[in-house]
């Protein structure tokens, strides 16, 4: 049986690492105040990027990296991909957003302007070449889809999950 608590315990972990590396930002504990206000979501990652003066929201996945069955789409991705949009679009609604900045602001000492959201995604990830008409929600300017590099270990973790949990379901 595929391992894919790795992808959990592992590859998320360090796409979120990676991402927060890249974009100058530091991770942080949702306050109650901020988890009063997110209706209840789990997200995957919530960061602070203290230049910007930004809070960072973002969603992360694995799936869809090796495409399925030879192609590039994968229903997985596609269902996080579109969670996530519907996720981040309750966030960047004003109401919401003005919340969630006045919480995050008083609750980390520090004035938030700003709220970001991202789908953090391994660099490569061949369900993105198949995203079709769902571009347009990119284009929209509610989330971001953001690649980021593993280390060779991490990859080569990433494509024995997949490809294991793949071959038992063929």
């Amino acid at each position: 049986m595929a391992n894919t608590n790795e992808l959990k315990n592992v590859i998320e972990p360090a796409l979120l690492e990676q991402f927060w590396r890249e974009y100058g930002a530091r991770q942080v504990v949702p306050s109650p105040g901020l988890r009063s206000e997110l209706f209840g979501m789990e997200l995957d990652g919530i960061g602070i990027q203290p230049g910007e003066r930004s809070l960072l929201v973002c969603e992360t996945t694995a799936s869809g990296f090796l495409g399925h069955r030879g192609k590039d789409f994968h229903i997985g991705a596609t269902r996080k991909f579109a969670d996530a949009f519907a996720r981040f679009s309750i966030i960047m609604h004003p109401p919401t957003r003005d919340a969630l900045l006045l919480a995050a602001s008083r609750d980390y000492h520090l004035e938030l302007e700003h709220i970001k959201c991202s789908l953090v995604v391994p660099k490569g990830s061949r369900f993105i070449r198949a995203l079709g008409y769902r571009v347009k929600l990119l284009e929209m300017g509610v989330m971001k889809l953001v690649e980021v590099e593993l280390s060779r270990e991490e990859g080569e973790i990433l494509e024995r999950v997949l490809r294991a949990a793949s071959a038992e379901m063929a």
